[in-house]
């Protein structure tokens, strides 16, 4: 080549690179005739192009494996990577890796379905009468095997996967229901922004349905029509669990997330939370008093207490009577959580429907005291005084 690349002479140059590209497509072509193979020659090396059907042996170890694999081949779809060891018998793929210096052996193997069909679908939620209350539009991947197919579906950025297990040709006839798997990645949200999580609310809204005991519809249509649909169910406990747990997660990111836009703080998702009863009871007070729905979720087991209700005289107020009450409420000390420092800023809450009853014999609020708020039959509140 350093010979060649002194000639003044560019297009000879680039034909005897061309030829070099037919050379060695023809050594290819002599140890594999059933494949072609093609030189792709670059400033920096070489690739290969190849087309044609190339055959490969799989090796699996373990049952778990070679079930995956099985599912593969009846259903189209492999859940995720597995154990084995890839060999291709072509002597002209071997040479191929050779030159490219490729060693093949055991380690994880990924292999994407070749019959994938994508169908828009609707994922809608209905309330006890019947009326439609929420629909998620979104797409359906059909993958299609020798004996069956597999639906896989994406949501919120592929934060939630609902995959059908096999389908036959011949259940398909009697309904999906029951057949759906759901799985959570929270991989998708760690280490971003909080700002950055736009679909944290519809998320959060979707797994709340999913505990009230909503039962989601999903309809899958094609260019001629609906092709299919289906309804799948999460009373199972086991079921439950697993979506409650994400959900607390979720849920509390979300109110940081709010307050974080009220206080204009940035907050970075990381596995850590170390957020303890008390920490979480300030942010979902703080959050609630952001959104002016402080009491909605309050339930009548619960003893919301404050301290700091200053210069009030009791003689204001009628005991028999319902009043509204505002408590200011300040965070002095930063909470350390996820590893960062996190401001909550200064809140009010409201109350509408309040109570008032002494447990000692108060005669003023000119002074600091101690404040219980608890909720009552009827919605109505009881302020519980001590000094």
């Amino acid at each position: 080549m350093v010979g060649i690349s002194k000639l003044d002479a560019p297009f000879k140059l680039a034909q005897f690179s061309q030829n070099i590209v037919q050379a060695l497509h023809q050594e290819f072509k002599k140890l594999d005739p059933n494949i072609d193979i093609f030189p792709v020659i670059k400033h920096n090396g070489i690739s290969f192009e190849v087309k044609g059907e190339i055959a490969v042996n799989v090796s699996v170890k373990g049952k778990k494996n070679y079930f995956a694999m099985k599912n593969l081949l009846d259903y189209g779809y492999m859940v995720s990577e597995i154990d084995g060891f890839i060999d291709f018998p072509s002597p002209a793929i071997k040479k191929m890796h050779e030159i490219q210096g490729i060693q093949l052996g055991e380690g994880k193997i990924s292999i994407e379905p070749k019959n994938k069909l994508q169908c828009p679908t609707d994922l809608i939620f209905k309330d006890k009468l019947n009326n439609e209350i929420w629909e998620i539009p979104t797409f359906a991947n059909l993958y299609i095997g020798q004996k069956g197919f597999t639906i896989n579906i994406s949501l919120f950025n592929e934060i939630v996967t609902l995959t059908t297990e096999g389908v036959s040709f011949v259940e398909m006839k009697k309904g999906l229901s029951g057949k759906i798997n759901l799985s959570i990645n929270p991989n998708h949200i760690l280490n971003k922004s909080i700002f950055e999580l736009n679909s944290l609310e519809s998320l959060v809204k979707f797994l709340r349905l999913l505990l009230e005991g909503n039962k989601p519809k999903i309809k899958i249509k094609s260019e001629h029509g609906e092709l299919m649909s289906f309804s799948f169910s999460t009373t199972a406990q086991k079921i439950r669990n697993f979506i409650h747990r994400y959900f607390g997660d979720l849920n509390l990111i979300l109110m940081l997330k709010t307050i974080a836009q009220y206080t204009n703080q940035n907050l970075e998702i990381r596995k850590n939370f170390g957020i303890d009863e008390k920490i979480y009871n300030d942010i979902r007070n703080c959050y609630r008093a952001i959104q002016g729905n402080y009491s909605q979720e309050c339930k009548p087991s619960n003893i919301i207490r404050f301290t700091l209700l200053k210069s009030h005289n009791l003689n204001d107020f009628n005991l028999k009577e319902t009043h509204s009450i505002k408590i200011d409420q300040e965070f002095d000390n930063p909470l350390f959580i996820m590893e960062q420092n996190f401001n909550l800023p200064k809140i009010a809450h409201c109350f509408s429907a309040v109570k008032f009853h002494k447990t000692d014999n108060i005669s003023s609020l000119d002074m600091d005291i101690s404040v219980e708020m608890k909720p009552q039959k009827g919605c109505f509140y009881q302020l519980v005084l001590v000094k």
